[in-house]
């Protein structure tokens, strides 16, 4: 290695005398060492088209008016399998909400033209994301975003768990888990999210006074409670054991006794979350279910005594 001008590490001179720099020296003085992930995050961006941009915006714009300008779809140029880069922009659109639950989107054909690519590159993307229930296919009507977007069918896997507990197990996790949740929806909730949960208790009073039997309004009681504590992992949480409970609570069916008793703990747990007492949400909860734990077990164990008998 020889020296060049100035001090300048060089693997040689070219013809004319010019000093040929290392690309060591040339990456080092083209750029700040730190900003090299910067570069590729930007080009990223671009290559999605958007800008990086913080809630607040980019460079004085704010972030709406940078989304306004910006079309929704933007033809896919990587290096990466194409039905991937495809699949990761439609969840973005989601995640950013210009895609919204229940939104149509583009048929093949368009999406084809919009991304730029092939016809099986939009229907492998859309196959992979049918698959995370992400989007679903209505045969005839078209490819829509899903109304839990990202939510599977059993998503813990507990109609493969082998346990005989598991029932008591959904019910040591409610106790754990759902008077927080009560406490969080009486710091947090709306009035349309009163509304709501007022709505389904004005329809259980109506099961107990016609002497029905149904447990999808209670559980619709259960994640609306989740909805109103706006936090959006127990919003997602909530109704995976609100459809296990469905699954797992066939063998101790419900009374309409049941349903006045639950009605009356589901009242004082509304009035606590109505009247922002945290506390006295919380301690509702708990009462709730560990009332709810005992009656299931009565029966539970009734019907492991005096098994019905099989005609």
């Amino acid at each position: 290695m020889e020296t060049g001008l100035g001090g300048a590490s060089t693997h040689g001179a070219s013809a004319n005398g010019r000093v040929r720099r290392s690309p060591a020296d040339t990456s080092s003085r083209a750029m700040p060492a730190n900003s090299t992930n910067r570069t590729r995050r930007t080009v990223r961006h671009r290559r999605f088209g958007f800008m990086m941009c913080s809630r607040k915006g980019w460079n004085g714009i704010p972030a709406s008016t940078i989304l306004q300008r910006t079309p929704m779809y933007q033809k896919i140029e990587s290096q990466q399998r194409l039905s991937h880069e495809v699949a990761d922009h439609i969840r973005m659109l989601i995640r950013d909400g210009q895609l919204k639950p229940s939104d149509k989107l583009p048929n093949e054909f368009e999406l084809t033209g919009l991304f730029g690519v092939s016809r099986p590159t939009v229907r492998e993307a859309i196959r992979s994301l049918v698959s995370q229930n992400i989007l679903v296919v209505h045969r005839g009507r078209g490819t829509y975003v899903a109304d839990n977007p990202g939510i599977v069918a059993d998503p813990l896997g507990l109609g493969l768990l082998a346990d005989d507990n598991l029932r008591y197990s959904l019910i040591e996790a409610r106790l754990v888990i759902e008077p927080g949740v009560a406490r969080l929806a009486a710091e947090n909730a709306e009035q349309v999210d009163l509304d709501r949960i007022q709505t389904y208790i004005s329809e259980m009073e109506q099961i107990v006074d016609e002497h029905k039997v149904s447990m999808s309004i209670e559980l619709e009681f259960h994640r609306s409670i989740a909805q109103a504590s706006k936090n959006p992992v127990i919003m997602r949480v909530i109704p995976v054991i609100m459809d296990s409970i469905i699954s797992t609570y066939k063998d101790a069916q419900r009374t309409s006794a049941d349903h006045e008793r639950a009605l009356d703990e589901h009242r004082r747990i509304f009035h606590a979350i109505r009247r922002r007492d945290s506390l006295a949400a919380e301690e509702a909860m708990r009462s709730h279910l560990e009332n709810s734990r005992l009656r299931t077990l009565a029966k539970l164990e009734k019907a492991y005594v005096n098994p019905p008998r099989s005609r």
